[in-house]
């Protein structure tokens, strides 16, 4: 690369010639050999780590031109900091201008949002903390601890900044950065992927704009919530232990994330299939930070379209499984097995009911709360609605010729939110095309809205509500059509209905016939006022 385009690359966006080197740096370390006679105390174990780097090893030489010898991995206790700091600051002298760097980490991590530590701040790689293999606590000796960290804004945005001034970096850290960690604690899948810590000397400065210019950032979750490692046989990739966050990206990477069917996979197409499988597998919602929107529409390690496989999307599950959690619920196992579409048991949920301090409580197999009410009278007919709406949720487009993107709120895969935020909007869609948005409420219900978009238009609605109780999960989920519909106007409804309404069935009958349409859904998990 002469000069002159190397002057150009700067000044331009991801600059990659189509010769540029792809390299990859994968670590990941599960903490299973800690010596507990040793000085300090051992970081709990995980189970996937290990498979995930291995998996991404394949993918990345397999499908998406990585040379086997361009792929570095650290896994067990070649996963120490001083190799990890190595292995990052060696980019520089084994790499070239203008090449394609991947930079991936599986294990724990820390955060300074957790009210037990001042240790970092924020989950961005710019702070957050990774735990290496090598790491150990030390309750007496706080910046001991410390010093075995390697810390995003004193460790790594030092490197990543280097790096980036001649290179494109794509990030990801299936690890947590959560703190106040409102959601996936007690009942979601896996093993949090989160170490706390004793109060620490350091304190992170706060949020800052995002400080690169060509890095792509992905995370495993969001400030509010804890990262899982799931167990062998709930993964869904190859069946083995991975990160809720790895799983997602390995069955997206093998072809599930290509959502408009053109054989490329984009940055953007990528992390809203994962963010959308991973919420849905562990209720942690992956974060994606990019320096400029430009980002996301460009391929994946910008491989060509024919190293892209076609692999399909999970397909939806059949019948709702309802578990009993506990004996006090006897009362109400007649009346919950005579409803049509739901079986009652303990094998692979699709919900649970328990009681919870006098409520009855329905979780979501992630580990969100759908609802609660104090009344048991409620209970059957609320489960009633879920297995009428559970359709219209899980409703897919099975030939999607293009896509249309939703972020609620400000940030982008955000879906925790308070009481008393309020909601914003923000709709796009590659193809001009009428909108419908249903929402389902925490209770159930269902309403719906039509409207217009352009072809490529941000339609922000602005303020669409407010965050108040009923407390659980509710669902916003947009079908676009490029071409009329017969009926849809008279089938849209903004008054509040049941699910199995006679004009909510006759809608999801008529988006089932149409064809040539696209879909996206986002989750809002409304929870208490953060403490």
């Amino acid at each position: 690369m002469n000069r002159l385009l190397v002057g150009l690359c700067l000044l331009s966006l991801w600059c990659v010639e189509a010769h540029a080197a792809r390299h990859a740096v994968l670590i990941g370390t599960t903490y299973n050999d800690c010596d507990a006679s040793a000085d300090g105390v051992c970081i709990r174990p995980l189970r996937g780590p290990h498979n995930d780097v291995a998996a991404l090893r394949t993918v990345l030489t397999e499908r998406y031109g990585f040379a086997a010898d361009r792929v570095t991995t650290l896994t067990g206790g070649a996963a120490t900091k001083a190799a990890i700091m190595g292995a990052l600051k060696g980019l520089a002298q084994t790499t070239e201008p203008g090449d394609l760097l991947f930079i991936y980490f599986s294990g724990h991590g820390t955060s300074g949002f957790d009210q037990s530590t001042s240790a970092t701040a924020g989950i961005e790689p710019t702070s957050g903390a990774i735990v290496p293999h090598d790491a150990r606590i030390y309750e007496d000796d706080p910046q001991r601890t410390l010093d075995g960290l390697i810390i995003g804004r004193r460790d790594l945005r030092p490197v990543f900044e280097d790096l980036e001034r001649e290179r494109s970096l794509v990030v990801v850290f299936d690890a947590c950065y959560s703190g106040n960690s409102v959601r996936s604690l007690g009942r979601s899948p896996g093993i949090a992927k989160y170490t706390p810590l004793p109060p620490l000397p350091y304190t992170g400065t706060p949020r800052e704009p995002y400080p690169y210019r060509n890095l792509l950032y992905i995370s495993a979750s969001s400030a509010t919530e804890i990262a899982k490692d799931l167990p062998a046989g709930q993964a869904q990739y190859d069946g083995q232990a991975h990160g809720a966050l790895t799983d997602g990206l390995l069955v997206g990477l093998t072809g599930a994330a290509n959502t408009n069917h053109n054989d490329v996979i984009t940055y953007q197409e990528l992390y809203e299939f994962v963010r959308s499988h991973t919420s849905n597998a562990a209720g942690h919602t992956p974060q994606l930070l990019v320096p400029d929107e430009a980002a996301k529409t460009r391929a994946v390690f910008e491989a060509p379209p024919a190293s892209r496989p076609s692999r399909p999307a999970p397909a939806p599950s059949g019948r709702v499984r309802l578990h009993l959690d506990g004996a006090d619920l006897a009362a109400l196992r007649p009346r919950l097995e005579a409803l049509a579409g739901l079986e009652l048991s303990a094998t692979d949920p699709s919900l649970r009911l328990s009681r919870e301090g006098g409520a009855y409580v329905l979780w979501l197999a992630n580990g969100d709360q759908l609802w609660s009410t104090p009344e048991a009278s409620e209970v059957v007919e609320r489960v009633a609605r879920y297995v009428a709406g559970r359709e219209l949720v899980e409703l897919r487009s099975p030939d999607q010729p293009f896509n249309v993107w939703m972020r609620v709120g400000d940030d982008n895969g955000r879906t925790t939110f308070f009481i008393g935020e309020s909601l914003t909007l923000t709709l796009r869609s590659e193809r001009a095309a009428q909108l419908v948005i249903v929402n389902i409420d925490p209770e159930g219900y269902v309403n719906a809205v039509a409207l217009s978009i352009g072809q490529d238009q941000d339609l922000a609605l602005g303020e669409i509500g407010h965050i108040e109780p009923p407390l659980g999960t509710e669902y916003l989920k947009v079908f676009a059509f490029p071409q009329p519909v017969s009926g849809l106007g008279r089938l849209t409804f903004r008054a509040i209905l049941e699910p199995h309404d006679p004009a909510v069935q006759e809608f999801v009958q008529r988006v089932k016939q149409a064809t040539g349409w696209a879909t996206t859904r986002r989750e809002v998990v409304s929870v208490p006022q953060r403490p």
